[in-house]
């Protein structure tokens, strides 16, 4: 769950998987943002670039991605320039389409 993950520190260098509804998403070429929150309400911010995520996942995957749509996140945590705690997405994968 999200409210674990925020809990570890980004220079432990530990992998996480986690999945949530996108509430919020925004994209520029090749890097996208996004804010997740799980079923207990927790909210969290990843990204996806797509030399990180390899250009088939990041094309047929992360452009196609919605506000609403349920996704599942792997990736390492790290902190923004902005000091936010955000995952680095290396694997995504839609899990439910919002209709």
């Amino acid at each position: 769950m999200i409210g674990d993950i925020l809990k570890h520190n980004p220079e432990e260098n530990l992998k996480f998987k986690t999945a949530g509804r996108i509430m919020s998403l925004r994209g520029k070429g090749k890097v996208y943002f996004a804010h997740i929150e799980d079923q207990s309400g927790k909210k969290f911010k990843y990204t996806s670039k797509k030399d990180e995520l390899g250009e088939n996942e990041f094309d047929h995957i992360v452009k196609m991605l919605n506000v609403g749509d349920i996704i599942g996140v792997e990736g390492e945590l790290f902190v923004t320039h902005t000091e936010e705690l955000t995952l680095r997405v290396k694997s995504i994968s839609l899990l439910t389409k919002k209709t």
